[in-house]
């Protein structure tokens, strides 16, 4: 293995290792959640005037969609590291050509991630707005807005970005 080869690798490795002891300690952190029982009052909750009742119930939709979303974080992450270790076996000229199928598969599977997860959240906005009264869901509608911009009753937030890199066409 050549000495650029080897720096790469090991700084990769080092990184990954730094991310996951990191991870690994903050999940070891004590959590000041609220229980099931008594989920927070969110600002949310307060500005719509949620009974008790609506309130453990958004928690309810809220928490499931946190959890799920996590999931697709944790798929997406998995798929750029799949994406990385490819690339690094395509470092020279002539497999310069095999790098666009691999680019391609990673913006697919990326985008199909997206895709799920905007559902997720779609979902979870018509739950909630299935919970709400009629003056109640246009307050929330109002507050998507001022949070999320001109699009969010139609769109999640994005963490997943669209896929910006081609992939390298021979030619």
């Amino acid at each position: 293995m050549t000495r650029p080869k080897l720096i790469l690798a090991t700084l990769f490795t080092l990184t990954l290792a730094a991310g996951l002891v990191g991870g690994m300690a903050i999940s070891r952190l004590p959590s000041n959640r609220a229980t099931r029982a008594n989920p927070p009052q969110t600002a949310l909750a307060s500005q719509l005037g949620l009974t008790r009742e609506q309130n453990e119930k958004m928690h309810d939709v809220w928490q499931e969609v946190r959890n799920r979303v996590d999931a697709c974080f944790v798929r997406a992450q998995e798929l750029q590291k799949r994406r990385d270790d490819r690339l690094l076996a395509l470092l020279s000229e002539e497999q310069k050509a095999r790098f666009a199928p691999v680019q391609k598969e990673y913006n697919d599977a990326l985008g199909a991630l997206k895709e799920e997860r905007d559902a997720l959240f779609q979902a979870a906005v018509k739950q909630t707005e299935q919970l709400l009264t009629e003056s109640q869901r246009e307050r929330y509608r109002q507050i998507l807005h001022n949070r999320l911009g001109d699009e969010s009753v139609n769109d999640s937030p994005d963490w997943i970005a669209a896929p910006t890199s081609k992939p390298v066409l021979k030619g």
